[in-house]
């Protein structure tokens, strides 16, 4: 495998952690509940960064792609545990 394709697989194992960062997210909710809801989709980006320049770092990959791959990962997490919570939230018939 040639350098550009190993270094593409490796920037995208930072969105496999989705998961983690909708959790840390959930976790920090819990320790600070007084946090006004604006807030959350910029803790999910902080996290997400946090978590993949450690990944980064751990894999000897390029920082500057770990941010930018946090960033997105961090706009998706909030989106998702923004819709799941909708749907807790949600009345079932």
């Amino acid at each position: 495998m040639d350098a550009p394709t190993l270094e593409l697989l490796k920037s995208c194992v930072g969105i496999a952690g989705l998961p983690v960062v909708v959790i840390a997210v959930q976790q920090t909710k819990r320790a600070v509940p007084d946090w006004p809801g604006y807030a959350w989709p910029l803790c999910s980006i902080v996290w997400a960064v946090l978590i993949n320049v450690i990944v980064a770092l751990a894999l000897s990959s390029d920082i500057y792609v770990a941010v930018v791959v946090g960033v997105i990962t961090g706009i998706l997490a909030s989106n998702a545990y923004d819709k799941a919570g909708k749907e807790q939230a949600a009345p079932h018939g």
